[in-house]
């Protein structure tokens, strides 16, 4: 996080970020994980916000982890990207 706000002192900007609760990740989620925190800049931006993920950041990213498991964690990212999507349709839905 130290680089974030290094970037944004370079632009004059005072970047202070959130205290984030720490949480648990079971092991078998861990991969998915990564992947999500990896690809978190990868949203495909509507009207009204995030819609999805672009999945043409994917493949290089899935050739590392071979192919059942990248399958996997693949199936599981969507289960991750539905999360979050409906999180911020609620946020928006609470703004209006």
């Amino acid at each position: 996080m130290a680089g974030l706000r290094e970037a944004g002192a370079a632009f004059g900007l005072d970047i202070t970020l959130p205290e984030v609760p720490a949480f648990e990740v079971w092991p078998e989620n861990w991969r998915v994980l990564q992947l999500f925190d990896q690809v978190q800049t990868q949203w495909r931006m509507g009207p009204s916000g995030p819609v999805g993920l672009d999945y043409t950041a994917l493949p290089a990213w899935c050739r590392r982890g071979g192919s059942r498991r990248a399958r996997q964690a693949f199936e599981a990212l969507q289960v991750m990207e539905a999360a979050a999507l409906e999180h911020w349709r609620v946020k928006r839905e609470q703004q209006t």
